[in-house]
Protein backbone atom coordinates (compact mmCIF):
# COMPACT_ATOMS: atom_id res chain seq x y z
CA UNK A 1 0.00 0.00 0.00
CA UNK A 2 1.62 3.43 -1.17
CA UNK A 3 2.45 5.73 1.50
CA UNK A 4 0.20 9.23 1.84
CA UNK A 5 3.48 11.66 1.57
CA UNK A 6 3.41 13.68 4.61
CA UNK A 7 4.27 17.76 4.68
CA UNK A 8 5.83 19.48 7.73
CA UNK A 9 2.44 20.28 9.50
CA UNK A 10 3.56 23.59 11.11
CA UNK A 11 1.49 26.26 10.12
CA UNK A 12 3.04 29.27 11.91
CA UNK A 13 4.66 30.67 8.42
CA UNK A 14 5.92 27.47 6.84
CA UNK A 15 9.02 27.79 8.02
CA UNK A 16 9.25 24.42 8.50
CA UNK A 17 10.50 24.21 4.71
CA UNK A 18 8.81 27.02 3.31
CA UNK A 19 11.66 29.38 3.22
CA UNK A 20 13.88 27.29 1.30
CA UNK A 21 11.44 27.37 -1.93
CA UNK A 22 12.48 30.09 -3.90
CA UNK A 23 11.99 30.62 -7.91
CA UNK A 24 14.45 32.79 -9.35
CA UNK A 25 14.91 33.86 -12.72
CA UNK A 26 17.65 33.89 -15.49
CA UNK A 27 21.01 34.69 -14.73
CA UNK A 28 22.44 37.88 -16.51
CA UNK A 29 25.72 36.11 -16.70
CA UNK A 30 25.19 32.38 -17.65
CA UNK A 31 29.35 31.37 -18.37
CA UNK A 32 30.45 28.30 -17.07
CA UNK A 33 33.02 29.60 -14.72
CA UNK A 34 35.97 28.83 -17.25
CA UNK A 35 37.06 31.24 -19.99
CA UNK A 36 39.68 30.70 -21.70
CA UNK A 37 41.62 33.24 -24.65
CA UNK A 38 44.63 32.85 -26.79
CA UNK A 39 47.74 34.99 -27.17
CA UNK A 40 48.12 34.92 -30.68
CA UNK A 41 52.03 36.39 -30.51
CA UNK A 42 52.75 33.77 -28.55
CA UNK A 43 50.64 30.92 -29.97
CA UNK A 44 50.14 30.31 -26.19
CA UNK A 45 47.24 29.60 -24.65
CA UNK A 46 46.29 31.53 -21.17
CA UNK A 47 43.78 30.59 -18.48
CA UNK A 48 42.23 32.96 -16.50
CA UNK A 49 42.10 31.99 -13.27
CA UNK A 50 38.75 31.30 -12.58
CA UNK A 51 37.18 27.92 -10.94
CA UNK A 52 34.43 26.26 -11.81
CA UNK A 53 32.54 24.32 -9.04
CA UNK A 54 31.80 21.79 -11.73
CA UNK A 55 35.75 21.08 -11.46
CA UNK A 56 36.42 21.82 -8.03
CA UNK A 57 37.25 25.06 -5.67
CA UNK A 58 40.84 24.02 -4.99
CA UNK A 59 42.23 27.09 -6.29
CA UNK A 60 39.52 29.69 -5.35
CA UNK A 61 40.94 32.17 -2.48
CA UNK A 62 39.02 32.68 0.45
CA UNK A 63 39.28 36.90 -0.61
CA UNK A 64 37.31 35.64 -3.60
CA UNK A 65 33.18 36.78 -4.24
CA UNK A 66 31.09 33.83 -3.22
CA UNK A 67 27.70 36.06 -3.75
CA UNK A 68 25.96 39.38 -3.41
CA UNK A 69 22.63 40.11 -2.29
CA UNK A 70 21.77 44.48 -2.44
CA UNK A 71 24.17 45.61 -0.21
CA UNK A 72 25.53 41.99 1.14
CA UNK A 73 28.64 40.59 0.18
CA UNK A 74 30.04 37.76 1.30
CA UNK A 75 33.66 36.09 0.15
CA UNK A 76 34.39 32.44 0.04
CA UNK A 77 36.16 32.19 2.84
CA UNK A 78 33.35 33.77 5.64
CA UNK A 79 31.27 31.62 3.41
CA UNK A 80 33.34 28.56 4.30
CA UNK A 81 33.44 30.22 8.17
CA UNK A 82 29.48 29.95 8.36
CA UNK A 83 29.13 26.38 6.87
CA UNK A 84 31.57 25.18 9.39
CA UNK A 85 30.05 26.68 12.00
CA UNK A 86 26.42 25.06 11.31
CA UNK A 87 28.00 22.23 10.45
CA UNK A 88 27.78 21.62 6.89
CA UNK A 89 31.36 20.74 6.55
CA UNK A 90 32.43 18.11 8.48
CA UNK A 91 35.77 17.45 10.16
CA UNK A 92 37.86 15.57 8.06
CA UNK A 93 41.97 14.53 8.89
CA UNK A 94 43.89 15.24 6.16
CA UNK A 95 47.09 13.24 7.55
CA UNK A 96 48.71 12.78 10.69
CA UNK A 97 50.24 16.31 10.87
CA UNK A 98 47.08 17.95 10.50
CA UNK A 99 44.16 15.81 12.23
CA UNK A 100 40.78 17.56 12.18
CA UNK A 101 41.15 20.28 10.33
CA UNK A 102 38.85 21.29 8.02
CA UNK A 103 38.94 21.05 4.53
CA UNK A 104 39.21 24.36 3.36
CA UNK A 105 39.50 24.28 -0.20
CA UNK A 106 39.37 21.51 -2.92
CA UNK A 107 35.95 20.66 -2.25
CA UNK A 108 34.37 17.40 -3.80
CA UNK A 109 31.75 17.01 -5.58
CA UNK A 110 29.16 15.96 -2.95
CA UNK A 111 30.78 18.76 -0.75
CA UNK A 112 29.87 21.22 -3.57
CA UNK A 113 26.56 19.88 -4.08
CA UNK A 114 25.76 20.29 0.21
CA UNK A 115 27.55 23.96 -0.24
CA UNK A 116 25.05 24.64 -3.31
CA UNK A 117 22.35 23.27 -1.54
CA UNK A 118 22.86 25.08 2.14
CA UNK A 119 23.85 28.71 0.21
CA UNK A 120 20.26 28.50 -1.78
CA UNK A 121 18.87 28.41 2.00
CA UNK A 122 21.22 31.05 3.11
CA UNK A 123 19.88 33.23 0.24
CA UNK A 124 16.49 32.78 0.60
CA UNK A 125 16.30 33.68 4.67
CA UNK A 126 18.41 36.32 3.64
CA UNK A 127 16.01 38.12 0.81
CA UNK A 128 12.80 37.06 3.95
CA UNK A 129 15.18 38.95 6.45
CA UNK A 130 15.93 42.08 4.52
CA UNK A 131 11.82 42.08 3.38
CA UNK A 132 10.95 41.20 7.35
CA UNK A 133 13.17 44.23 8.42
CA UNK A 134 11.79 46.35 6.49
CA UNK A 135 8.70 45.81 6.67
CA UNK A 136 7.80 45.41 9.94
CA UNK A 137 7.47 46.22 13.39
CA UNK A 138 9.04 44.40 16.69
CA UNK A 139 7.35 41.14 17.40
CA UNK A 140 5.65 41.29 21.05
CA UNK A 141 6.16 38.96 23.98
CA UNK A 142 2.28 38.26 23.33
CA UNK A 143 3.07 37.47 19.55
CA UNK A 144 6.03 34.81 20.85
CA UNK A 145 4.35 33.13 23.38
CA UNK A 146 1.50 32.55 20.30
CA UNK A 147 4.10 31.23 17.98
CA UNK A 148 4.89 28.52 20.59
CA UNK A 149 1.31 27.40 21.31
CA UNK A 150 0.73 27.09 17.64
CA UNK A 151 4.14 24.94 17.63
CA UNK A 152 3.39 22.85 20.41
CA UNK A 153 -0.06 21.91 18.54
CA UNK A 154 1.36 20.06 15.64
CA UNK A 155 4.80 18.98 16.30
CA UNK A 156 4.59 16.09 19.32
CA UNK A 157 7.87 15.08 18.89
CA UNK A 158 10.13 18.55 19.56
CA UNK A 159 9.58 21.57 21.55
CA UNK A 160 9.54 24.88 20.37
CA UNK A 161 12.47 25.35 23.33
CA UNK A 162 14.17 22.90 21.22
CA UNK A 163 13.68 24.51 17.86
CA UNK A 164 14.51 27.85 19.04
CA UNK A 165 17.28 26.77 20.36
CA UNK A 166 18.99 26.70 16.74
CA UNK A 167 19.03 30.93 16.65
CA UNK A 168 20.94 31.98 19.98
CA UNK A 169 20.43 35.34 21.13
CA UNK A 170 23.61 37.10 20.21
CA UNK A 171 25.38 34.60 16.96
CA UNK A 172 28.79 34.02 16.09
CA UNK A 173 28.61 35.11 12.64
CA UNK A 174 26.90 37.76 10.69
CA UNK A 175 25.44 35.13 8.61
CA UNK A 176 23.64 33.14 11.42
CA UNK A 177 19.72 34.32 12.06
CA UNK A 178 19.71 35.66 15.40
CA UNK A 179 16.99 34.65 18.32
CA UNK A 180 14.82 37.98 17.45
CA UNK A 181 15.04 37.70 13.83
CA UNK A 182 14.03 34.03 13.58
CA UNK A 183 10.45 35.65 15.32
CA UNK A 184 10.79 38.28 13.11
CA UNK A 185 10.55 36.05 10.11
CA UNK A 186 7.65 34.06 11.60
CA UNK A 187 5.94 37.17 11.89
CA UNK A 188 6.67 38.44 8.59
CA UNK A 189 5.70 35.37 6.82
CA UNK A 190 2.52 34.99 8.83
CA UNK A 191 1.62 38.58 7.59
CA UNK A 192 2.45 37.70 3.94
CA UNK A 193 0.55 33.92 4.15
CA UNK A 194 -2.53 35.47 5.99
CA UNK A 195 -4.84 35.40 2.92
CA UNK A 196 -4.11 32.58 1.70
CA UNK A 197 -7.14 30.24 0.66
CA UNK A 198 -7.57 26.58 0.19
CA UNK A 199 -9.76 25.20 -2.53
CA UNK A 200 -12.22 23.49 -1.30
CA UNK A 201 -12.46 20.68 -3.65
CA UNK A 202 -8.72 19.81 -3.21
CA UNK A 203 -8.79 19.92 0.10
CA UNK A 204 -12.45 17.20 0.40
CA UNK A 205 -10.55 15.31 -2.82
CA UNK A 206 -7.66 14.68 -0.66
CA UNK A 207 -9.59 13.67 2.30
CA UNK A 208 -11.46 11.51 0.69
CA UNK A 209 -8.10 9.78 -0.21
CA UNK A 210 -7.07 9.15 3.39
CA UNK A 211 -10.63 8.14 4.36
CA UNK A 212 -10.24 5.66 2.06
CA UNK A 213 -7.11 4.10 3.05
CA UNK A 214 -7.92 3.84 6.53
CA UNK A 215 -10.93 1.70 5.56
CA UNK A 216 -8.73 -0.22 3.10
CA UNK A 217 -6.16 -0.72 5.75
CA UNK A 218 -8.56 -1.71 8.54
CA UNK A 219 -10.49 -4.15 6.42
CA UNK A 220 -6.68 -5.85 5.91
CA UNK A 221 -5.99 -6.02 9.48
CA UNK A 222 -9.12 -7.55 10.27
CA UNK A 223 -9.05 -10.16 7.86
CA UNK A 224 -5.51 -11.10 9.38
CA UNK A 225 -6.86 -11.30 12.68
CA UNK A 226 -9.57 -13.52 11.26
CA UNK A 227 -7.18 -15.75 9.67
CA UNK A 228 -4.51 -15.70 12.55
CA UNK A 229 -7.53 -17.02 14.42
CA UNK A 230 -8.49 -19.96 12.72
CA UNK A 231 -5.42 -21.83 13.73
CA UNK A 232 -6.82 -22.08 17.41
CA UNK A 233 -9.09 -24.57 15.57
CA UNK A 234 -6.12 -26.97 14.10
CA UNK A 235 -5.48 -29.84 16.40
CA UNK A 236 -1.82 -29.89 15.95
CA UNK A 237 -1.38 -26.40 17.59
CA UNK A 238 -1.83 -28.43 21.13
CA UNK A 239 1.19 -30.72 20.21
CA UNK A 240 4.67 -29.71 20.85
CA UNK A 241 5.53 -31.19 17.28
CA UNK A 242 2.72 -29.42 15.54
CA UNK A 243 2.70 -26.39 17.18
CA UNK A 244 6.63 -26.19 15.99
CA UNK A 245 5.43 -26.55 12.10
CA UNK A 246 2.88 -24.28 12.81
CA UNK A 247 4.81 -21.82 14.17
CA UNK A 248 7.46 -21.97 11.13
CA UNK A 249 4.89 -21.28 8.38
CA UNK A 250 3.11 -18.64 9.95
CA UNK A 251 4.71 -17.16 12.56
CA UNK A 252 6.60 -13.59 12.22
CA UNK A 253 8.13 -13.10 15.14
CA UNK A 254 12.31 -13.77 14.92
CA UNK A 255 12.37 -17.15 17.04
CA UNK A 256 10.13 -18.77 13.79
CA UNK A 257 13.02 -21.08 12.01
CA UNK A 258 13.37 -22.18 15.70
CA UNK A 259 9.54 -23.09 16.16
CA UNK A 260 9.17 -20.40 17.59
CA UNK A 261 11.03 -21.43 20.71
CA UNK A 262 12.26 -18.50 22.91
CA UNK A 263 16.04 -18.59 23.85
CA UNK A 264 15.64 -17.55 27.38
CA UNK A 265 13.04 -18.87 30.04
CA UNK A 266 10.60 -16.75 31.42
CA UNK A 267 8.26 -16.34 34.81
CA UNK A 268 4.85 -16.28 34.98
CA UNK A 269 4.96 -12.49 35.70
CA UNK A 270 7.71 -11.25 33.34
CA UNK A 271 5.10 -13.31 30.26
CA UNK A 272 2.47 -11.02 31.65
CA UNK A 273 4.49 -7.62 31.67
CA UNK A 274 5.52 -9.31 27.72
CA UNK A 275 1.76 -9.61 27.28
CA UNK A 276 0.79 -5.68 28.44
CA UNK A 277 -0.27 -6.84 31.87
CA UNK A 278 -2.70 -9.85 30.75
CA UNK A 279 -2.20 -12.69 33.78
CA UNK A 280 -0.56 -15.79 32.01
CA UNK A 281 -2.46 -18.88 33.51
CA UNK A 282 -1.25 -21.22 30.97
CA UNK A 283 -0.06 -24.96 32.15
CA UNK A 284 2.58 -27.16 30.83
CA UNK A 285 1.83 -29.05 27.83
CA UNK A 286 -0.73 -26.54 26.95
CA UNK A 287 -1.37 -23.95 24.28
CA UNK A 288 -2.90 -20.48 25.16
CA UNK A 289 -6.25 -18.88 23.76
CA UNK A 290 -5.11 -15.66 21.35
CA UNK A 291 -3.49 -13.32 23.33
CA UNK A 292 -4.05 -9.65 21.84
CA UNK A 293 -2.07 -6.47 22.43
CA UNK A 294 -1.43 -3.40 21.10
CA UNK A 295 1.58 -4.48 18.99
CA UNK A 296 0.53 -7.79 17.76
CA UNK A 297 -1.58 -11.30 18.05
CA UNK A 298 0.34 -14.52 19.83
CA UNK A 299 -0.31 -18.24 20.68
CA UNK A 300 2.16 -19.39 23.80
CA UNK A 301 2.80 -22.94 24.41
CA UNK A 302 4.56 -24.08 27.84
CA UNK A 303 7.43 -26.50 26.74
CA UNK A 304 8.58 -26.74 30.18
CA UNK A 305 8.59 -26.09 33.41
CA UNK A 306 12.25 -25.25 34.97
CA UNK A 307 12.73 -24.70 39.21
CA UNK A 308 13.51 -21.70 40.53
CA UNK A 309 16.84 -19.88 40.52
CA UNK A 310 16.79 -19.18 44.42
CA UNK A 311 14.50 -20.79 46.89
CA UNK A 312 11.56 -19.22 47.12
CA UNK A 313 11.25 -18.12 43.28
CA UNK A 314 9.27 -17.90 40.89
CA UNK A 315 9.15 -20.57 38.24
CA UNK A 316 10.90 -20.46 34.93
CA UNK A 317 8.60 -21.45 31.53
CA UNK A 318 10.44 -22.31 28.83
CA UNK A 319 7.90 -21.81 26.14
CA UNK A 320 7.01 -20.98 21.94
CA UNK A 321 5.41 -18.79 20.75
CA UNK A 322 2.98 -17.78 17.30
CA UNK A 323 3.46 -13.90 16.88
CA UNK A 324 1.76 -12.29 13.97
CA UNK A 325 2.52 -7.81 14.47
CA UNK A 326 -0.29 -5.40 14.07
CA UNK A 327 0.47 -3.50 11.59
CA UNK A 328 0.29 1.02 11.11
CA UNK A 329 -0.63 2.38 8.20
CA UNK A 330 2.74 4.50 7.90
CA UNK A 331 2.63 8.33 6.36
CA UNK A 332 -1.23 8.19 6.08
CA UNK A 333 -2.17 11.21 7.76
CA UNK A 334 -6.11 12.02 9.52
CA UNK A 335 -8.68 13.83 8.15
CA UNK A 336 -7.31 16.50 10.52
CA UNK A 337 -3.64 16.06 9.39
CA UNK A 338 -4.66 16.43 5.59
CA UNK A 339 -6.07 20.18 6.56
CA UNK A 340 -2.91 21.01 7.39
CA UNK A 341 -1.00 18.90 5.03
CA UNK A 342 -3.14 20.76 1.85
CA UNK A 343 -2.94 24.31 3.58
CA UNK A 344 0.78 24.34 3.95
CA UNK A 345 1.01 23.26 0.30
CA UNK A 346 -0.75 26.01 -0.79
CA UNK A 347 0.77 28.57 1.89
CA UNK A 348 4.40 27.23 0.56
CA UNK A 349 3.11 27.35 -2.85
CA UNK A 350 2.36 31.37 -2.24
CA UNK A 351 5.89 32.43 -0.12
CA UNK A 352 7.44 30.58 -3.43
CA UNK A 353 5.45 33.18 -5.51
CA UNK A 354 6.32 35.57 -3.09
CA UNK A 355 10.30 35.29 -2.66
CA UNK A 356 10.32 34.70 -6.64
CA UNK A 357 8.73 38.39 -6.57
CA UNK A 358 11.77 39.51 -3.87
CA UNK A 359 14.21 38.04 -6.01
CA UNK A 360 13.38 40.19 -9.11
CA UNK A 361 13.45 43.42 -6.99
CA UNK A 362 17.04 42.77 -5.83
CA UNK A 363 20.29 42.55 -7.15
CA UNK A 364 21.85 38.88 -6.88
CA UNK A 365 25.08 37.55 -8.25
CA UNK A 366 26.79 34.18 -7.31
CA UNK A 367 30.74 33.74 -8.83
CA UNK A 368 30.93 30.99 -6.89
CA UNK A 369 27.81 29.05 -8.99
CA UNK A 370 26.75 30.78 -11.91
CA UNK A 371 24.18 28.69 -12.69
CA UNK A 372 22.66 29.05 -8.83
CA UNK A 373 20.23 31.61 -10.21
CA UNK A 374 18.79 29.31 -13.28
CA UNK A 375 17.99 26.65 -10.98
CA UNK A 376 15.75 28.50 -8.39
CA UNK A 377 12.70 28.27 -9.99
CA UNK A 378 10.39 25.51 -8.43
CA UNK A 379 7.12 24.13 -9.71
CA UNK A 380 5.52 22.78 -6.62
CA UNK A 381 3.10 19.80 -6.76
CA UNK A 382 0.17 18.59 -4.61
CA UNK A 383 1.84 15.79 -2.90
CA UNK A 384 -0.02 12.52 -3.83
CA UNK A 385 -0.24 8.96 -2.30
CA UNK A 386 2.69 6.72 -2.65
CA UNK A 387 4.74 9.09 -4.26
CA UNK A 388 7.05 11.84 -2.97
CA UNK A 389 7.00 14.49 -5.63
CA UNK A 390 9.42 16.80 -3.60
CA UNK A 391 6.83 18.76 -2.11
CA UNK A 392 8.00 17.60 1.51
CA UNK A 393 8.83 20.27 3.46
CA UNK A 394 12.76 20.80 4.48
CA UNK A 395 12.78 20.29 8.24
CA UNK A 396 12.81 23.77 10.12
CA UNK A 397 15.78 25.17 10.14
CA UNK A 398 15.84 28.84 8.07
CA UNK A 399 19.81 29.17 9.17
Amino acid sequence: MGKFVKINNFVLPILSGAIFILSGCKPKDAGDGNSKMTDVVGQEEVVEAKVSPVTGMRELPATSLAFCLDKLSVTWGELQDYFKLNGIFAKAALGPEVPGEFLLNGLDEVQQKKAKKSLKVLLRSQILLKKAKEDMGEVTDEERKAFGERWELTHKDRSFAEYLSQFPEKTKHRLQLNRGEMYLLLKYTDKLLENVEVPAGILAEQKQKARQMHSAFAIQEAQRKKDFEQLARRPEINTDEGFAALAKEFSEGVDADKGGVLDELLTRNELSEMNFDQPFTTQLGETSPLIETPTGFRFIRVLEVVAPEQKGGEERLKIAQIFLPKYELDGVPTEDEVEIMVTNYFKEKALSEKLEEFLEQSHFECPLFPELRQEWPTKKKLPENGADEGGTAASANPS
